[in-house]
């Protein structure tokens, strides 16, 4: 299963989704302005990365 946290419905995470599921991936999509992470999910996935918060936030707009 693939996560995907997002903070808004934009173009890009919707394409990314479709794409996803297109080759039959099972994504999760997860609101995080409506479901907050948790400290123990912050944590989790910054253990889960080489470059902290850069691997983990997207700059781009």
């Amino acid at each position: 299963m693939i996560c995907i946290y997002y903070h808004t419905n934009d173009p890009s995470k919707r394409k990314a989704v479709k794409w996803l599921t297109a080759y039959q991936l099972t994504v999760h999509e997860r609101n995080i302005e409506k479901q907050p992470l948790t400290k123990a999910e912050i944590l989790a996935l910054l253990s889960k990365s080489i470059n902290g918060t850069s691997d983990l936030i997207s700059t781009r707009s």
